[in-house]
């Protein structure tokens, strides 16, 4: 059954466009929850193909309409607006942000929230922007391999066009800054000069001053509109590219659980910042050249002074912000350590309390939190440097260039000076760009070299085929898999290495890859020569010794290794209970539901035959108690009924049951086995893992697994008349096995048998009534209204260092600005007291005049 969620969107014609998924049941889930097939998604080639013609008979700028509407100055509201008031916005509402206001004026009137703050554009969504930088890759994977696809050229031409346009509007900024010191500044100083100036010449002057003030802040905040804009497409577009190659990657062992995390939470920041300030370098290239002309002709030669003052900042200023990042990159390789440690101390704080490490365990954290404090303080440190370097070359660059134009005698008026510090100006801003540039591109680099080896990997071979006999659920033909790709030489000859004790060099695993436990550490196949066949409806037994490969014989039918040799096929969809319950955050009714329609009998049933009634009768709320961060609040054997529970609620024609016996007591596992195995999943087909001997009697076949090989297969009195390993494993269970506990077993047993009806007949009535409070473990947090109360200030002072420090702070940015205005004074003062040439210009050796 299929059902459509509906969710209307615009799309790049102006119409409107449902983008809702539709979710079949027929699909794979291997934690049974409901998904699409990677068919449905951005990577399929089957689903590209047919759209390429269509792609094809669109006009070259059709992926431009919606930029060339936004370049109308003044749009009409259209008839149907977007969600996104930004895309109705026209020219001049986008280069002021005006489509803002409405939202501003509503955050006034009454509060913002997810309910009324506005959906993101379509033209930022990630669905939109990882399609076209998936096409992009394939793109370049094409023309140069690979090894040699350079993800840096992939992302200019992902942004090429707004690179473009941003060029234009970083040229636009320098010349407009620069366009007011050498035209408009000199006419405003002559027209004060003069004792009668025509008034409408004056205006006319403050207009153009007006003007050029007007379009300078224009160009540079259109060039950052256009840069964060498309940072955040671009940080959209690698998110989703990353996870959804992460989930297509069957076993991931070139990448760790901790490098994963760090990435998506680290690196896609990084790459935000290279897109977002890299651009930036541009502003600085042109802003050096257009200064260099007009401290030129506004001048002379001695202009060059000065930018060659501003050219050492720049080599300085990269210096040292690279010692900056170098500084942060090892304050968070310590931050990382710290918070593994802390988060390794609090998952295991039951043992570290019993054994009372807790002051070993303190320590460790305090001093690796001292290392990381004295790190961050070199890094506070570096920086500051870095800002007070910005903040006095400027300034000293400018007295440098007057002492030796005045002292190589050269005529200086006011006029001039102040034309002159004006088109410095410009460098002056440059020179804070250049630290931020080579912040956001250093950073950038090591996180695409990190995209690329992590992410940027060939997809996976899908190898499950689907039978077409509909009398067989399963069948293994030859199948060798393995948990990462081999070449056809190591499948033949690593595993004899391995087993005359020699191992080829290069061929060890990576350790804390993300797999599973039952991988092995070697580089060569773990099933070899793999032939099953297993009939529909049938109860499939596999036991094995540890690390025989009976989990990996279940990763191989869900498609999660790679097929070295022989073919594997399915029929049907899936159920997969893994070893350790997967459990989100949530109560335990939505657990098992996991979006499915909540059928009340079939509910009832399924929580009695997990034997999860006894549990829901003494938690606070039943089965809408909540659940803590990874089931922190239930015991084991209750995860992994729940997590039972969730896959027989599903209703699926093939059960994966990895050992689900193995954390419940013996006679809730008897029950779960009577009452749900054999019972509730009658008829279906259920491949089960187990080290539950005792229960393999009733399975309609059988297999003993050992190195990765099917030693055994058949039924149970088959192979116990062989006398073969399968009737050592049973005879050895027999004789472990003592009367006593055979008979307490029974008997508590029988009691659920008897308690079961009554149990289910409270907990129908509790799922009727009781009122469940909305919030338990966790509370919702309340947002203020109103302005900030002076509290709010008291406590920022107090993190600041007290009042005393403040004082002096707030002493020092006054200086700051008082100084800097004193400057321009004085400069005024020196040159109003010989203003013209007799004061300084003189004849050639005559000497200096005197007041």
């Amino acid at each position: 059954m299929t059902r459509k969620r509906t969710y209307w969107v615009p799309n790049s014609s102006g119409g409107l466009v449902n983008r809702g998924i539709d979710i079949g049941d027929d699909m794979v889930s291997g934690l049974i929850y409901k998904t699409y097939t990677l068919q449905d998604g951005p990577w399929s080639q089957q689903e590209r193909n047919p759209e390429a013609p269509g792609r094809a008979a669109v006009p070259p700028w059709g992926k431009y309409d919606a930029a060339l509407r936004t370049m109308i100055p003044f749009r009409p509201k259209p008839r149907f607006p977007a969600p996104q008031p930004l895309d109705n916005a026209g020219l001049f509402s986008y280069l002021t942000v005006s489509w803002l206001t409405p939202l501003m004026i509503q955050s006034l009137r009454s509060r913002l929230d997810e309910n009324t703050i506005p959906p993101l554009s379509v033209h930022d969504a990630s669905d939109k922007n990882v399609q076209r930088l998936h096409r992009l890759w394939e793109e370049e994977v094409s023309r140069r391999g690979i090894e040699k696809a350079s993800v840096l050229l992939v992302m200019l031409r992902f942004q090429r066009t707004r690179l473009i346009f941003d060029a234009l509007l970083g040229i636009c900024f320098c010349i407009a800054s620069v366009l007011r010191p050498i035209l408009i500044i000199p006419k405003i100083l002559e027209y004060s000069e003069e004792q009668l100036g025509n008034v409408v010449h004056g205006v006319g002057l403050c207009f153009a001053l007006f003007l050029s003030e007007c379009v300078k802040s224009l160009s540079f905040s259109s060039s950052w509109i256009i840069n964060q804009r498309t940072a955040i497409r671009f940080r959209a577009a690698v998110s989703s590219f990353a996870f959804e190659k992460l989930i297509q990657f069957k076993s991931v062992i070139h990448i760790t659980s901790g490098e994963a995390i760090s990435f998506f939470t680290g690196d896609v920041n990084y790459l935000f910042e290279g897109v977002c300030y890299g651009p930036l370098v541009l502003i600085t290239c042109a802003s050096l050249v257009i200064c260099s002309i007009s401290s030129y002709f506004i001048i002379g030669y001695t202009a060059f002074i000065a930018i060659l003052c501003y050219l050492l900042v720049f080599p300085l200023a990269v210096f040292m912000t690279r010692m900056a990042v170098k500084a942060q990159h090892h304050t968070s390789e310590v931050s990382d350590q710290r918070i593994r440690v802390t988060s390794e101390v609090l998952t295991c704080i039951k043992l570290i309390k019993m054994y009372t490490w807790e002051k070993p365990f303190a320590k460790i954290i305090e001093d690796l939190r001292r290392k990381e404090r004295k790190l961050l303080e070199k890094c506070g440190l570096v920086q500051s440097l870095t800002s007070i370097t910005l903040f006095i070359i400027p300034t000293v660059a400018t007295a440098v260039w007057v002492l030796i134009h005045t002292s190589l005698k050269l005529k200086l008026t006011a006029s001039m000076a102040f034309s002159m510090l004006a088109s410095l100006n410009l460098l002056r801003l440059s020179v804070f760009f250049v630290p931020i540039a080579v912040k956001g591109l250093t950073n950038s680099k090591s996180a695409v070299m990190r995209f690329k080896k992590f992410f940027l990997q060939e997809s996976p071979v899908f190898y499950v085929q689907t039978l077409q006999d509909p009398s067989k659920a399963l069948v293994f033909e030859e199948a060798t898999l393995s948990w990462q790709q081999t070449c056809p030489g190591i499948v033949n000859g690593a595993l004899e290495l391995e087993r005359n004790g020699h191992a080829s060099e290069g061929m060890t695993r990576p350790r804390d890859a993300l797999g599973p436990e039952e991988e092995g550490n070697s580089l060569g196949p773990e099933l070899h020569k793999i032939n099953l066949v297993v009939s529909k409806g049938m109860m499939l037994g596999v036991c094995g010794n540890t690390g025989s490969g009976k989990s990996s014989l279940l990763s191989a039918i869900l498609e999660e290794m790679h097929l070295l040799e022989g073919s594997v096929g399915v029929q049907g969809s899936l159920a997969y209970v893994p070893q350790q319950a997967w459990i989100v955050s949530g109560n335990i009714r939505e657990n098992i539901l996991m979006g499915g329609a909540y059928d009340k009998a079939r509910y009832l049933q399924v929580l009695h035959c997990c034997s999860l009634n006894r549990d829901l009768e003494l938690l606070p709320f039943g089965d809408m108690t909540e659940i803590g961060e990874r089931g922190l609040n239930l015991s084991g054997g209750q995860k992994q009924r729940i997590s039972l529970a969730r896959a027989v609620y599903s209703d699926r024609q093939i059960y994966l049951l990895d050992d689900p016996l193995s954390a419940v007591d013996a006679h809730v596992g008897k029950h779960i086995f009577e009452e749900c195995i054999k019972k509730t999943l009658r008829g279906k087909t259920v491949v089960l893992v187990t080290h539950q001997l005792q229960y393999l009697e009733f399975c309609g076949q059988i297999i003993l697994l050992e190195n990765g090989k099917i030693c055994e297969n058949g039924t149970h009195s088959e192979l116990m008349q062989k006398k073969g390993k399968y009737a050592q494993l049973i005879q050895k269970m027999h004789k472990e096995a003592t009367s006593d506990m055979l008979q307490d077993t029974a008997k508590i047993a029988e009691k659920p048998k008897v308690e079961s009806q009554a149990l289910a007949t409270s907990l129908e009535e509790s799922l009727n009534g009781n009122a469940v409070p909305e919030h338990q473990l966790t509370q919702e947090e309340e947002m203020e209204e109103g302005s900030l109360s002076w509290r709010v200030y008291h406590h920022y002072i107090q993190a600041a260092g007290g009042y005393m420090v403040s004082c002096i702070i707030f002493f020092f940015v006054v200086l700051i600005v008082f100084l800097t205005i004193f400057s321009f004074w004085w400069l005024s003062y020196w040159l109003e007291q010989g203003s013209g040439p007799q004061i300084l210009t003189w004849p050639q050796g005559e000497g200096f005049p005197c007041h």
